[in-house]
Formats: C-alpha cells, sequence, structure tokens
C-alpha cells in the first residue's frame, strides 16, 4: 500500500506540472493541448493518494513531529535548569559574603586595640582567617599604646588594658599567651625622630601586616608606622 501511495503521489505531481505547461503553451500558440484535463486528473490521483496513505507512515511523521516537540521542550528545561544553578549560585555567594554579629563586633572595634583583641579572640579559627583576609588585613589603623622596646624602626608596643613594666624578651615567652596584647611598628624608611623608650605612652599609625594569635601567643604587626602627636 506504502509502494502505490508514492507511485500516484509521483505521477500525480509530474502530471499537474505536465498540465500546467501544456496549459500555458495553449494560451501562447491559442490552441488546446489538454492540460486542463491532464491537471484535473493529476489532482485526483494527488487525493486518492493521500487518502491511502497507510497509518504507520502517517504515524511515522507524527512521531517524527512529536520528537522534535520533545527535543525542544528538553533544550529549554536544560535553559531553565542552568537559570535556576545561576541563582543558586548567586543566594550561595550572597550567604557567604554576610558577616555574622561577632565578625561586625570585631571589625568595628578596629581601631581600639584592647576591645578589637577581644572580640577578634572571640571568632573561631576559620571565621577568624575569613575575617582577616577579607576584611582586616591592610587596613589603616590608629592604635594606642605603651613601649615595650624601641630598637631603630621596630618598636614593640603594649596595646592591652593594662601595662606592667612587662618587657618584650620576657613577653614572647609568656605561657599566658600575652604577645597577643603586644603590636610591633615596624617604621619602615622612617625612623621615629623622637627617641622612645620603655614605658613611653604612644599612638601609632599604620598598616596591618599579620594578625595575632592568642593560642599560640603571638603578636599583631603594622608596617609603614608613624608616630602620631598627642
Amino acid at each position: 500500500m506504502a509502494f502505490i501511495s508514492t507511485l500516484l503521489g509521483t505521477i500525480a505531481s509530474l502530471g499537474i506540472t505536465v498540465g500546467i505547461v501544456l496549459l500555458i503553451m495553449g494560451a501562447i500558440k491559442k490552441k488546446k493541448y489538454k492540460g486542463g484535463m491532464i491537471t484535473l486528473v493529476s489532482l485526483v490521483l494527488f487525493i486518492i493518494a493521500a487518502i491511502i496513505t497507510p497509518d504507520d507512515l502517517k504515524e511515522k511523521y507524527a512521531n517524527q513531529e512529536q520528537g522534535k516537540a520533545e527535543k525542544q521542550h528538553d533544550v529549554d528545561k536544560q535553559l531553565n535548569d542552568d537559570d535556576d544553578d545561576d541563582d543558586d549560585d548567586d543566594k550561595r555567594k550572597k550567604k557567604s559574603n554576610e558577616l555574622s554579629s561577632q565578625q561586625k563586633k570585631t571589625i568595628k572595634s578596629l581601631q581600639n586595640f584592647p576591645a578589637f583583641t577581644k572580640e577578634y579572640k572571640k571568632l573561631n579559627d576559620s571565621t577568624q582567617k575569613k575575617t582577616w583576609d577579607k576584611h582586616l588585613s591592610g587596613k589603616k589603623v590608629t592604635w594606642k599604646g605603651y613601649v615595650m622596646e624601641a630598637k631603630g624602626k621596630k618598636v614593640y608596643v603594649w596595646g592591652g588594658d593594662k601595662y606592667k613594666d612587662q618587657k618584650w624578651s620576657q613577653v614572647k615567652k609568656s605561657k599566658k599567651n600575652e604577645a597577643y596584647q603586644v603590636f610591633l611598628a615596624d617604621f619602615g624608611k622612617n625612623t621615629p625622630k623622637k627617641t622612645l623608650k620603655a614605658g613611653d605612652k604612644v599612638t601609632i599609625q599604620g598598616t596591618l601586616m599579620s594578625s595575632g594569635d592568642a593560642k599560640q601567643n603571638l603578636h599583631w604587626k603594622l608596617y609603614t608606622a608613624k608616630l602620631m602627636s598627642k
């Protein structure tokens, strides 16, 4: 049946073409070449061929169209999924950038060394690192304290609440982790003009270079430091 349908369809197509050509030639030469009859018969054959087209062939065409539609649906779904993934990434990034209340307290207290070291110590180790890397390292601060030891361009300053004439040589070995209350001011090329001695109260401005650690008894460090007038 499929063969007959195809054959009739082919004959009909050729017949229609021939009929139209004869009609045109007849009009030009003003003669009758039976082009109209051929065209009419061909149309009838074409209709018959369409009617007897096997159901399985129709189903094949229908399945092809359905397959195209399903493929397009899959593409659209994938695009929508990709958009959802992008939204999820944005949400995760936004969440990762949010600061906890303790982080906010720590950052807010940065210019007050005693308060800052207390708040920073309350952060857990991983949060300390994240806070330092993203919000503290490289920040300019102005800290006050007492000179413990001055060696040219480098001055060790006790910035804690109470200074009891502690010596740097003792504090750096302290089992009480006292070095955490100390910051080293590195003046670089600018040695303080004023001669500093142990016990002098100073105000120093500088850029945060390295963080202290209460557990490991590590001090803080400022670079490009300069002595501020009282």
